[in-house]
């Protein structure tokens, strides 16, 4: 069962002994998110987080389709997947200096450092909206004739993505030509809005993502403006989106930001044993292997 908001009302959390994520930096980051959350409503399945801070929607769909090959989920099983924003470049190495096998997911081109600007300004903003858009309607209409259950989320619209992209880059090209494309692209995909069950860029109309924590400093002293939604404002987001929740997951989302509050000024968010894995260290895929058939 593919779930939408015309039926995740009905949706059983107690069936399940399995339950994966697979995203960003929404799914995975710093305090609890919105998987974390949610896996709170079942207790007793094994949870596996597969994402990634930085990765791209080419890495979610990679890394859903090689779990499933694995495992062959079964009815018992759940998938969330929260859709990465556009624009990013994932790659995988089977040699990386220092590190050996793993991916490299340094987040949108044209907001990270990594990228040299030779690079960037071959990568036209258009590419990344037809891939991605096909990456995410290809991976649902699969989904859609699985025997265990999903559901997704977005985390911007398609109206929404190019406030993340580069205009002087969009600009190359006659921009009336340009607004046809997408315009024409956002119509092919609209159904893409029905599927999931909500974006979360934007969700309360005030055009920015939910909430988050104030500004903090880094291990540098520098102040840090995140924009990763608080625990709480991921389960309010969820809530919304019609997904039954009960005070399971609410009072972990409360906890984990009471955590977050408490030790900002001593940054013990940075230290080994903070709640959440360091966001600059997730696991790689054998972590992951290995994490879910010890725990099944």
């Amino acid at each position: 069962m593919y779930y939408t908001n015309n039926n995740i009302k009905d949706i059983d959390f107690s069936k399940y002994k399995r339950f994966i994520a697979f995203g960003c930096s929404f799914t995975r980051w710093r305090w609890a998110s919105w998987s974390d959350c949610l896996s709170h409503e079942m207790p007793d399945a094994v949870y596996v987080n597969t994402a990634r801070p930085g990765a791209g929607n080419p890495y979610i769909s990679i890394m859903l389709n090689r779990m499933f090959r694995k495992y062959m989920f079964d009815e018992e099983t759940l998938v969330g997947i929260c859709w990465s924003t556009f624009y990013r470049d994932d790659t995988f190495n089977l040699q990386m200096p220092g590190k050996g096998i793993g991916w490299l997911n340094p987040g949108n081109i044209y907001s990270s450092d990594y990228w040299p600007k030779e690079y960037i300004e071959k990568r036209d903003p258009y590419y990344f909206t037809m891939r991605d858009c096909a990456t995410i309607a290809q991976t649902i209409d699969w989904l859609q004739f699985q025997k265990f259950d999903s559901f997704s989320f977005m985390g911007m619209s398609l109206k929404d993505q190019n406030k993340i992209s580069d205009i002087d880059i969009e600009l190359r090209t006659n921009e009336t030509e340009i607004t046809q494309e997408v315009t024409y692209n956002n119509i092919m995909y609209s159904d893409l809005d029905k599927n999931t069950l909500g974006h979360l860029y934007n969700w309360e109309g005030d055009d920015s993502f939910p909430t988050t924590h104030k500004p903090y400093k880094t291990a540098d002293n520098d102040l840090f403006n995140d924009y990763h939604p608080m625990a709480i404002e991921y389960w309010r987001w969820m809530e919304h989106c019609g997904i039954p929740l009960t005070n399971l997951s609410k009072s972990y989302a409360l906890w984990s930001d009471e955590q977050f509050i408490e030790s900002q000024e001593e940054l013990k968010w940075m230290e080994q044993d903070w709640h959440w894995p360091d966001h600059e260290y997730p696991p790689d895929e054998r972590n992951m292997w290995e994490d879910f058939i010890d725990q099944s």
